[in-house]
């Protein structure tokens, strides 16, 4: 493989800062690249360093994290926002959570629309069991920016953890507000609707994440389960024309299922073909 030039080495590290991706060991091999030549760098260097120091903490590498982030110190002095958020993280990766959430606290009534750092404050309650807090402090976040899905889709599985589902249905709700196209949103927002009990609304969720990407397994289980929930409990309230509905939905999505396990059975020339396997062909038969 032939070595990466500077300029492309910088562009990339550019894309992934823009793109938000996390890969700590690609940013670290890419530094080293641009770091060999500073004077070409100018005042990117900076960036350069605290982002190598994110991925360093990333990785583990504490020492050398600390290192870099004592250049941006020299350079900016320990009061700014940049060199404390990045000795949070440290603290933060070294195990010193106290520390840490003194840092981000400070931070937060500074700038209280620092986003990275309510979710770096967040992150460290949830190590600490703190759920109650986290959704405190995710709810005050969210007051304040409303328009991160992210963010609440974090607060729906908090929810989750704490059994408080029409909390997380309306989390979830927000989410889909912001990405009406995710087949993944839909298909969280079916499933808290299906642990509520709530089938009809579980199913129509379940089918608009198969209608955003056909094929989607996860979709087609869920119109299964819910048929087979509303099937099961429709009772005299269900008319004929919603019950045939129902049935002919769950042999569809049963089929579109088996068919997708046949192809990659042949596909693999009969070897993954499993107990698992088996056993879940045949209830899709069953269906």
């Amino acid at each position: 493989m032939s070595p990466i030039a500077f300029t492309d080495a910088l562009n990339e590290l550019r894309s992934i800062r823009a793109s938000n991706v996390v890969q700590p060991f690609r940013v670290a091999e890419l530094c080293e690249i641009v770091l060999k030549t500073p004077s070409r760098l100018g005042d990117e260097i900076w960036t350069i360093y605290e982002q190598l120091s994110i991925a360093l903490l990333d990785i583990g590498d504490i020492s050398h994290a600390k290192m870099c982030v004592g250049k941006l110190e020299k350079e900016f002095s320990s009061s700014s926002i940049r060199v404390r958020k990045l000795h949070a993280m440290i603290a933060e990766a070294s195990g010193d959570y106290d520390r840490a959430m003194a840092l981000y606290n400070q931070i937060i009534e500074e700038r209280e629309s620092d986003m990275s750092v309510y979710k770096r404050k967040i992150g460290v309650l949830k190590t600490q069991g703190r759920i109650k807090e986290a959704i405190a402090a995710l709810n005050s976040l969210l007051d304040t920016i409303p328009s991160d899905p992210e963010g609440w889709l974090e607060l729906a599985n908090l929810y989750l953890s704490q059994n408080m589902l029409q909390q997380a249905a309306f989390a979830v709700e927000e989410a889909i507000l912001l990405l009406p196209t995710s087949h993944f949103v839909h298909l969280t927002y079916a499933q808290v609707q299906y642990a509520l009990g709530a089938y009809e609304l579980s199913l129509k969720s379940f089918c608009r994440s198969v209608e955003l990407v056909p094929g989607f397994v996860a979709g087609l289980y869920g119109i299964v389960q819910a048929t087979s929930a509303l099937l099961t409990a429709g009772g005299v309230e269900a008319s004929q024309a919603e019950t045939k509905l129902w049935r002919e939905l769950k042999v569809a999505a049963a089929a579109k299922l088996s068919a997708m396990y046949d192809k990659v059975a042949a596909a693999s020339g009969g070897k993954d073909d499993s107990q698992t396997v088996r056993a879940t062909r045949a209830y899709l038969q069953s269906a």
